[in-house]
């Protein structure tokens, strides 16, 4: 299983630039595709595994903010998926509602609660910085990951989604690394 959430840190990113991918060359632009949005899906999903590692890696210095960060990491996590299964609305039935316009409550909900996974991602990087967990380059780039992950969503900047996922990737797998040599046994 340690195996797995190792290799989930290298998996979830890619997935979601294959996602961003597949919006821009399959798709009607961000956000807006039946594959792009599947992917995405299937990297939200794939992110909780990093998320649970991260957090269990926090565990040993801060209990309390571990078991918080976890929580709303996961609930972010969620929430991406939610926004894939949008896109997917949103290509499938463009004459229909898609999730953001059914009630005005599920748009209230998903505007709220949608940006707490990048916010929360980088707060952790923050977090693991200044307690020394990780370098500080990793913890900067994990913060600035996390950071500037609704600039190009929001907007719809499409060269912001790439840099951002490319920044995910190069984080996730200078963290990935990190977490896991400091757990080796020392011989």
């Amino acid at each position: 299983m340690e195996r797995f959430h190792y290799w989930s840190f290298f998996l979830a990113p890619g997935l979601l630039l294959t996602s961003s991918l597949a919006y821009l060359f399959f798709g009607n632009g961000m956000n807006n595709g039946v594959i792009g949005g599947f992917i995405q899906c299937a990297a939200m999903f794939m992110f909780i595994f990093p998320m649970i590692s991260i957090t269990s890696f926090i565990n040993q210095k801060l209990p309390i903010l571990s078991v918080v960060f976890r929580v709303l990491l996961v609930f972010g996590c969620l929430m991406g998926f939610l926004f894939g299964i949008d896109s997917v609305l949103n290509a499938t039935q463009p004459d229909a509602y898609s999730l953001l316009e059914m009630d005005h409550r599920m748009y209230v909900f998903m505007m709220t609660f949608g940006p707490i996974w990048p916010v929360f991602l980088g707060i952790t990087g923050i977090v693991v910085g200044v307690n020394k967990l990780v370098r500080p380059l990793q913890a900067v780039l994990l913060a600035l990951a996390g950071f500037s992950f609704p600039l190009g969503r929001i907007p719809d900047i499409a060269v912001l989604y790439l840099i951002t996922d490319l920044l995910l990737i190069v984080s996730f797998a200078l963290v990935a690394n990190s977490i896991y040599d400091q757990r080796k046994p020392t011989a």
